[in-house]
């Protein structure tokens, strides 16, 4: 779905770039007032406020082009176009209209010829003259630069001496608006209409992670997309340029004839006009007269004015400075009380860390002991299983002598095999018993260390917790003192103090949750040992014994 979509966009923006450049070389080629201001450009600003729309579906370009169509066709008025264009553009009113009606500069040239006196005709005449000399005198129209941004968007320009500088917050929604339109206007190849579906997606896809990571194939068959679209856009700009060709053919003579006219119409105007000049330099010597009388008081009311703006722009910066030194004081005052906090952050945080050390250090020494008992006890197996081998040798010894003297009695076939058998006995029981205690040893050094990496962790993570619980707290506690007034601040130390007591009443709670938690383990070791204290022997169960009692004391 979403690679439609950007097919789709791509293929629209395609299509609309094609149409604005087609009707740019049609403006650049016209010199017909008519064409220029009726036709041309607005169906170019119809094509420019799509682009500034953001809008690229495919259902808002058939509407501008079906406006442009329209547009060009002249069959839509000048009456319902606007004369205001994109972001405050003004379009030239046109001097000819394609609706039939003449425009208001010839329709108050024909009411000039009205039998309504001298002094009227003359009005009219000097404002027939005055519309016609500002048409032919403005110049051609210039699309809007939709890139730019008006000073601080909108604002007021600022004081004199003093820079402006616009709002963060305006100044990033511009910055993003600009990135959004660069995104959009890089996004696929000019024209993708010719190509298919996926050979976009090949395109896209390459201008993203680069041609590296697409196939030969891909490539191969987005290459000759690529030579097929540029022969049909080749083609479509050759079609265009001829149609262009017999339009221009079968306006020029229509041009031609409305110039001729337009001059025969100046031309009477202009002698018109110079009778109105002769008859007006009369009235224009008095009112030049009476310009002068009033000159003075205008000076005067001019020179008050000044002082008076002086004045108050003088107020108004005064004011301003007095507000910047304001936000000067304020400003230091936060960075000496953020000093301060972090003074005290980073005491609480040395004390946090030396307490910490004064328990690892307690931990350490903690685990020398266990090792040295468990030393301790390693010596007292070893001596165990020494004295054990003493007897077995000494049994064996007697089960030997016996067996020399039945062989000297007779029966020595016999014997033999009956004391091979107790010896390979006594051998697979030594070394299954052997074997079961290293397998304990193991299990019980394993568990020991697994207790051990799971204390640590639990204890690293509860530093974690409070160091975070103490930084939230210490943020929240300073956009409180920030946001509230006194009775606000007062009131939060209140909710603070019952949140406070809530959180100490909570980890007592789970305080003791865990020592009954800790007693229930502790009575569930204990269980275990006498379960499996059947099965041991009084010197594995007195060692299985130390064992669990410094497993306890290492974990609780």
């Amino acid at each position: 779905m979403a690679a439609a979509g950007a097919a789709e966009e791509a293929a629209v923006l395609a299509e609309a770039k094609a149409l604005k450049g087609a009707l740019r070389r049609r403006l650049a080629a016209l010199d017909s007032t008519e064409d220029t201001d009726a036709r041309v450009l607005p169906s170019l600003n119809a094509v420019e406020r799509f682009f500034a729309s953001k809008k690229y579906t495919r259902a808002t370009f058939d509407a501008v082009k079906a406006q442009v169509q329209l547009l060009l066709s002249g069959k839509a008025g000048t009456a319902r176009l606007s004369t205001t264009g994109p972001r405050g553009t003004t379009n030239r009113a046109p001097m000819t209209s394609t609706t039939g009606k003449r425009p208001q500069a010839v329709r108050a040239f024909v009411g000039a010829n009205k039998p309504s006196g001298a002094a009227d005709r003359a009005k009219d005449l000097a404002q027939v003259a005055a519309a016609r000399a500002k048409a032919l005198t403005k110049p051609r129209q210039t699309l809007p630069n939709y890139g730019s941004v008006k000073h601080g968007d909108g604002a007021a320009p600022p004081a004199k001496g003093r820079a402006y500088v616009p709002p963060p917050h305006l100044l990033r929604e511009h910055q993003d608006r600009l990135a959004r339109s660069q995104q959009r206007r890089s996004f696929a190849p000019e024209d993708a209409r010719e190509m298919p579906t996926h050979l976009i997606e090949v395109v896209a896809r390459a201008q993203t992670t680069g041609w590296g990571q697409v196939s030969r194939q891909e490539q191969l068959a987005a290459e000759a997309a690529e030579r097929a679209r540029k022969q049909a856009k080749l083609e479509r700009q050759r079609q265009q340029k001829l149609l262009l060709d017999r339009q221009m053919e079968e306006q020029s003579e229509e041009a031609r004839r409305e110039a001729e006219r337009q001059r025969a119409e100046a031309a009477e105007l202009e002698r018109k006009l110079q009778a109105v000049r002769e008859a007006e330099e009369g009235e224009y010597r008095q009112k030049l007269a009476k310009m002068e009388r009033t000159r003075g008081l205008f000076e005067e009311q001019l020179q008050e004015r000044r002082r008076i703006e002086a004045e108050a722009n003088e107020r108004e910066m005064f004011d301003g400075w007095l507000e910047h030194q304001e936000a000067l004081r304020q400003i230091a005052e936060d960075a000496e009380a953020k000093r301060l906090r972090k003074v005290a952050a980073q005491a609480e945080m040395e004390q946090t860390l030396a307490e910490n050390a004064v328990r690892l250090e307690a931990r350490r020494k903690e685990e020398a002991r266990a090792r040295e008992e468990d030393a301790r006890l390693n010596k007292e197996h070893a001596k165990v299983l020494a004295e054990r081998e003493a007897r077995q040798r000494a049994e064996v010894e007697a089960r030997k002598k016996k067996v020399e003297d039945a062989l000297a009695r007779g029966g020595a076939q016999q014997l033999a095999a009956s004391m091979e058998e107790r010896a390979r006995e006594d051998a697979e029981r030594a070394a299954a018993e052997q074997a079961a205690y290293q397998r304990r040893q193991d299990v019980d050094r394993a568990k020991r260390r697994r207790d051990e990496l799971r204390r640590t962790a639990e204890q690293l993570n509860a530093l974690d917790r409070m160091m975070d619980l103490q930084q939230r707290e210490r943020e929240r506690e300073r956009r409180e003192k920030a946001e509230l007034g006194a009775k606000e601040r007062r009131e939060a130390a209140e909710r603070r103090r019952r949140e406070k007591d809530a959180r100490r009443e909570r980890r007592q709670a789970q305080a003791a949750d865990i020592e009954r938690q800790k007693a229930a383990m502790r009575e569930e070791a204990m269980r275990r040992f006498v379960d499996a204290s059947d099965m041991m022997t009084p010197l594995e169960m007195k060692i299985h014994k130390k064992v669990i009692t410094g497993q306890s004391r290492a974990l609780f």
